[in-house]
């Protein structure tokens, strides 16, 4: 426990801050640990309603974590339940407009903000649950597998992005059963919580290929090549754009621009390299299933999309992540696939799971607290993130 007093102390990474979210994958593990471990085909009606329960006040009574909810809060407090269209655009300069029809509904309900906090929260897990009554996966392994995989993250600090992500992974059950207009409106509220949710449009059309291995491989070597060489065109045509302009959305470039760079060797580099290798190496099995050959190929267009943005942290965790549910959908297969043959492999699925829970929470920021019991200010919790991010 670090005293609040003493904050400006705290080290920037400590593997202390990361235990709460360590426990709950661990909960996680235990309480499916027969499915997981022994394949044991048991209802888990009780023990999945359990995790909802626990997932929503973990995140839904979460503190001043990381940077969303120190954004959002302001914003949050000048809206009014003045619900003409005029006033929902004038308030969608930063916000889509759905999300500010949303928080307007629950400013009806009460003006408080974490009360917002804890509602979004709840509305990200029904949209979960959903998604996994549609797919025929290993639940454990998925929820496992969202907590490893930016799954908390996107839900402390992409609260509208994480919204159209769900309501997408939703929504490819339209894609194998090819009804366009169920597909096209699923994902149009999508596009009103976060406008990048566009990328989601054309989908349609490809995700539900099966593609030649040969021509896959090729692709993703040369993905590769690009990354590794750090050949950051689409970087420099942004730059030109912001040295152009000067309007809203221009600026909004500028500024995500200066953010920090990532380092292109990286144990996340080698783990997607390794996803990559594993999927590649059994896609004509994927093939066999529309779902799973869905969600395959839409790791590799994260992949690509990383490939191309991970040059820069905000334009990272906005576009590719996007497509970052595919390892909560993927995992299961692969999990189940390789770990038949050796309890070796299952092992080292869960070294991962854990080790990337550790690695995306060990920061100062994500220090938890919850709303209800919590020592820090919300000074001292903007003092964390500005030095985290400085």
């Amino acid at each position: 426990m670090f005293l609040p007093e003493q904050i400006t102390n705290w080290p920037l990474t400590s593997y202390i801050y990361t235990i709460p979210y360590l426990l709950l994958g661990i909960v996680v593990l235990i309480l499916y640990k027969n499915q997981i471990f022994k394949g044991v085909p048991i209802s888990h009606y009780k023990t999945n309603l359990f995790v909802c329960i626990l997932f929503l006040l973990f995140f839904g009574l979460r503190w001043h974590i990381m940077t969303d909810t120190l954004a959002y809060e302001e914003e949050y407090y000048t809206f009014t339940t003045n619900f003409n269209w005029e006033y929902i655009e004038v308030h969608s300069w930063w916000w889509d407009k759905g999300f500010v029809i949303f928080a307007m509904l629950c400013k009806l309900i009460t003006p408080d903000f974490f009360f917002f906090v804890f509602a979004n929260t709840l509305v990200d897990i029904i949209l979960f649950a959903l998604c996994l009554k549609k797919f025929d996966i290993n639940i454990p392994i998925a929820i496992f597998a969202f907590l490893a995989f930016q799954g908390i993250l996107m839900e402390i600090n992409t609260m509208r992005n994480i919204k159209a992500v769900l309501l997408f992974v939703y929504s490819i059950s339209y894609i194998e059963d090819r009804k366009l207009f169920k597909f096209l409106l699923i994902n149009f509220v999508g596009f009103t919580f976060h406008s990048s949710a566009l990328l989601f449009f054309p989908m349609y059309w490809i995700l539900g290929k099966k593609y030649n291995i040969k021509i896959l491989f090729i692709a993703m070597s040369i993905i590769t090549f690009i990354y590794l060489a750090n050949i950051n065109i689409l970087q420099n045509y942004l730059m030109s754009l912001a040295l152009s302009d000067d309007n809203v959305s221009v600026a909004k470039f500028t500024q995500y621009l200066s953010e920090s760079d990532e380092q292109t060797l990286s144990l996340g580099f080698i783990e997607r390299l390794l996803t990559l290798f594993l999927i590649m190496r059994v896609y004509k099995k994927l093939g066999k299933s529309s779902q799973n050959l869905i969600v395959a190929n839409a790791f590799f267009v994260f992949y690509v999309l990383y490939a191309i943005f991970g040059f820069n942290f905000v334009f990272r965790d906005r576009i590719p992540y996007l497509f970052v549910f595919s390892y909560w959908l993927i995992y299961p297969y692969l999990f189940d696939y390789y770990g038949k043959k050796r309890m070796l492999f299952k092992a080292a699925f869960i070294f991962l799971f854990i080790g990337k829970i550790f690695l995306s929470t060990h920061i100062c920021s994500a220090y938890y607290e919850t709303v209800l019991f919590h020592e820090t200010t919300r000074a001292q919790r903007q003092y964390l993130n500005d030095r985290f991010n400085n």
